[in-house]
């Protein structure tokens, strides 16, 4: 995917000036007759028609006119004569008008003239922004095109650590290497990410965790001993201090997002949901030795663990939609597992959501962890054995690196915005996708999400949203260009 740090605006100007490709005055425009001196002896009597500047003959007047000049009719109308050796001239004149000069300030001859805002001489009218009075219109841009930004969302990373007794190894090894081997590389990804840890806070002796900083708010050997109670980074880390068994991590994430059960320290009141970010794209990250097993869900067996972790997916997406993910296609998560299953082969490389089900424990797991198995296989996670704490600056690295990899290029758009004075046309706007290599597809637009089909978007407010389908599409292609194109209200000239 190319991210582009800024979004290319490509307009159509209209500046108002000469039109020296123009002869003559638009039809639409005021028209100025011609004049002409010429001088006249003797009388002129009889019924004399006056002549239009197109040629057309109108109603007849009589009257003398002696001496040089524009002969007039006793009404004041115009005349028409010729000159005796010259071509007839046809010429018009106001009462009274001074002939020997042209008028200024002439709207459509493509000179902007002091009384003018614009004058495009043949373009004058409600196409090109200047109107017929030769006064520029409110509105009317032509045809733009933005190139919209393709950029990761936000990462919300939810970390639960089991607190049980027999896992006092496994987090002091993730203690130790969770900033330079977890944080550092996402820090130098540039991604806006942000790490929420549901466990128990205080000191290596009660299984409890303590962040330190860079990631944590407690400074640098500060939880030796660790603080009275932990403190937050606001923007990289947040910690909801709860207790989490060697089983029952899935229940007690359900009954702390809202709140439900109280962090510790009444940090987040309405549970750890005020820390989650509605555009974030959310990755767990369980670290346990144990089975998910607790009065909801049971996973004891490989047989029963994937319709379990399914029932789990199904409460965590009813919840909070706007987090999780409204349905399965929607699913806004990933879980990854670090838990007592045997090594892979090598034994430092995770296992794909791809691969079966482990069915071995690693030496010290007392579970190989069906039900977190089967919710990493069904969400696209890795699994990782937690056994050799030797090996977990590798398993944070490889598991960021996998974080930082599936970081999803956001399918929301804001609306562009019109030139200056201009009102966008919001039913000429358009999605243009073109695949990396390929040809430009306009995606259809949809009255609504439940509206979507392949290659559509819709509008929510102020902003476009892909349909799955055409989201998944450029997510899938790291060479997607995406364009929006649009044209404003129509002009009233």
């Amino acid at each position: 995917m190319k991210f582009s740090p800024l979004v290319c605006l490509s307009i159509l100007s209209f500046a108002c000036g000469d039109d020296t490709g123009s002869g003559s005055a638009d039809p639409g425009s005021t028209t100025t007759a011609v004049t002409s001196s010429f001088t006249t002896t003797g009388d002129i009597t009889g019924d004399t028609p006056t002549t239009a500047v197109d040629g057309s003959a109108t109603d007849s007047a009589t009257g003398t006119a002696t001496g040089t000049g524009a002969p007039t009719t006793e009404t004041g109308a115009p005349a028409s004569t010729s000159d005796p050796t010259n071509t007839a001239t046809t010429a018009t004149t106001a009462p009274d008008a001074d002939t020997t000069s042209a008028p200024s300030g002439v709207c459509g001859d493509g000179v902007v003239d002091a009384d003018e805002a614009c004058d495009l001489g043949r373009q004058n009218g409600p196409d090109e922004g200047c109107g017929v009075d030769c006064e520029l219109l409110p509105s009317g841009c032509g045809d733009q095109t933005v190139m919209a930004e393709l950029v990761p969302r936000p990462l919300d990373i939810i970390l639960t650590i089991d607190n049980s007794a027999s896992m006092g190894e496994e987090i002091a090894a993730l203690q130790d290497n969770i900033n330079p081997h977890f944080a550092q590389p996402l820090e130098d990804s540039g991604l806006d990410y942000r790490v929420i840890l549901v466990s128990k806070y205080g000191t290596l002796a009660t299984e409890s965790v303590c962040i330190e900083a860079p990631l944590g708010g407690i400074p640098e050997g500060g939880c030796n001993p660790p603080p009275f109670m932990t403190i937050n980074n606001p923007g990289k880390f947040y910690h909801y201090s709860i207790e989490i068994s060697f089983s029952d991590s899935w229940c007690k994430l359900l009954n702390t997002v809202n709140g439900a059960i109280n962090d510790q320290f009444g940090l987040a009141i309405n549970g750890w949901r005020e820390w989650l970010r509605p555009d974030a794209f959310k990755n767990f990250v369980e670290l346990t030795d144990y089975r998910a097993f607790c009065p909801d869900f049971a996973a004891n067996t490989a047989e029963v663990a994937p319709g379990v972790a399914a029932a789990f997916d199904a409460a965590l997406l009813a919840i909070h939609p706007e987090h999780f993910g409204a349905t399965p296609e929607t699913r806004n998560y990933r879980w990854h597992s670090i838990v007592g299953l045997a090594a892979n082969t090598p034994q430092d490389e995770p296992y794909p959501a791809s691969d079966p089900m482990v069915g071995t424990n690693c030496p010290t797991g007392e579970d190989p962890g069906y039900g977190y198995q089967a919710l990493s296989m069904l969400t696209g996670g890795l699994r990782f054995p937690l056994c050799d704490t030797a090996a977990y600056d590798t398993i944070l690295q490889k598991l960021a690196t996998s974080i930082i990899d599936g970081a999803k290029v956001s399918c929301t758009f804001p609306v562009p915005e019109a030139p200056d004075d201009k009102s966008l046309d919001p039913d000429s706007l358009a999605v243009i996708f073109t695949p990396g290599g390929g040809m430009p597809e306009v995606f259809s637009r949809v009255d609504s999400e439940a509206d979507c089909v392949a290659s559509s978007f819709y509008f929510d407010n102020d902003t476009i949203v892909l349909c799955p389908a055409a989201c998944d599409a450029i997510q899938g292609d790291e060479d997607a260009v995406l364009e929006l194109a649009f044209s404003c209200e129509p002009l009233e000239g």
